[in-house]
């Protein structure tokens, strides 16, 4: 079971999908989810690489940095770093929402729980140009006494959604984690 704020923006992303394998960005309103709006982050689909183009204010100060340009995948250890891009390949490749359980830590050792939703959009012809997703803590943030998130872990989350399937990432047909 995911938490409420990461099942709105699911629903919101499934509403805008219809009958389409995706959405289109173009149909992504962000005044319809403007409650999350400082929790919600874009990823331009690059390369080799997921630079983040929006990124709401919480996770500005959960990192304590600006974030536009910087690789999404660079937040979170070495180790995790796999899991991370193969969940991002996943979203991207069968155009169906991915859920990472995060863990960021902070310089002095103090972690927060965070569930991290990656979701496609598709540009106006169809192909995946966008990851929109979602930063939701699963604990208190206060355990942070304020020191910003140095690095994170990553490990996939639960495979469903209020009874919806969702696509974890795999290697060879095989699940990574």
């Amino acid at each position: 079971m995911f938490h409420s704020n990461t099942e709105q923006l699911l629903d919101y992303w499934r509403s805008l999908r219809g009958e389409l394998a995706a959405p289109r960005r173009r149909h992504f309103d962000p005044a319809a989810v403007a409650e999350l709006l400082p929790q919600v982050f874009v990823l331009d689909i690059g390369q080799a690489a997921l630079p983040f183009r929006l990124a709401g204010e919480f996770l500005i100060d959960l990192h304590g940095r600006t974030l536009r340009g910087v690789d999404f995948q660079s937040l979170f250890v070495p180790a995790a770093r796999r899991i991370v891009a193969q969940a991002s390949l996943s979203a991207i490749g069968e155009l169906e929402p991915v859920v990472l359980q995060a863990e960021g830590v902070s310089e002095d050792g103090r972690t927060v729980s965070i569930e991290i939703l990656l979701a496609p959009l598709l540009s106006m012809d169809g192909v995946p140009e966008r990851l929109v997703g979602l930063y939701q803590p699963t604990t208190l943030v206060a355990r942070l006494a304020g020191k910003p998130v140095v690095e994170m872990t990553a490990r996939l989350g639960p495979e469903t959604a209020r009874g919806h399937h969702l696509k974890l990432a795999a290697i060879d047909g095989l699940r990574i984690a």
